[in-house]
């Protein structure tokens, strides 16, 4: 008896199906390892946002200042006795967390701070956690990219709408388009940063006396150019 074979064209076959189920699982697969990072970072940030709390447990409930005179007071370095790790510096997601400052931490991510705007984080001074009007919506931490220690809406409109190919956006929105926020009542969501202001109505999600105030910094303009 002689032994059948598979044919040329059977073989096609069984390999173009093979090629589809890979075009279309594969893809799957990749949202699916990034949606495990995004729960990861997530998870970051929400220790870091608590390490934030405990310190204005221990400090006449008032957040640390974004930095101190130098980096080596920076924040991420101010909470370290609450947080006691490095790696909660770190999204997997963001190819810039390697990246250190002078004070030796990595930076993926910022916190919302501004000396001339009314953000929770300041330089060289204390902010009370009562002046927040609404916690669940001002923004305490957020994710960014290499060289930004503190974060702020003061009419960088690039994280909306990168204007300069040069410069990489402030603000680090790796997850399918999507990024973690923590806010002042520890809370952390996933957003898409143009979610946290605009215009009409009212929205503001990094001001203290917000949500329901106009941006600061700008005329916000160009937060629509999406």
């Amino acid at each position: 008896m002689r032994k059948r074979a598979f044919t040329l064209i059977e073989l096609l076959v069984v390999i173009a199906i093979i090629a589809i189920l890979a075009a279309i699982l594969f893809p799957v697969f990749a949202k699916a390892r990034e949606k495990a990072r995004q729960s990861s970072c997530q998870s970051n940030m929400k220790q870091l946002a608590l390490g934030i709390l405990q310190y204005c447990q221990d400090y006449d409930e008032k957040y640390p200042p974004r930095h101190n005179g130098g980096e080596a007071f920076s924040w991420r370095a101010t909470i370290q006795p609450y947080v006691k790790s490095l790696d909660l510096l770190k999204c997997p997601s963001n190819p810039t967390n390697g990246w250190t400052a002078s004070d030796g931490l990595p930076r993926s991510y910022g916190c919302n701070g501004h000396d001339s705007y009314n953000t929770p984080m300041r330089s060289n001074r204390a902010t009370a956690i009562a002046i927040v009007q609404s916690p669940a919506n001002c923004i305490l931490l957020c994710e960014s990219n290499a060289g930004w220690n503190e974060m702020n809406l003061d009419g960088c409109w690039d994280w909306f709408n990168h204007s300069n190919a040069n410069e990489p956006c402030a603000l680090f929105a790796g997850h399918m388009g999507m990024a973690n926020f923590a806010f002042t009542d520890g809370h952390v969501k996933a957003m898409k940063p143009v979610a946290t202001v605009s215009l009409a109505p009212p929205l503001n999600m990094w001001a203290v006396d917000g949500p329901n105030v106009l941006p600061f910094g700008g005329d916000g303009s160009n937060a629509y150019n999406q």
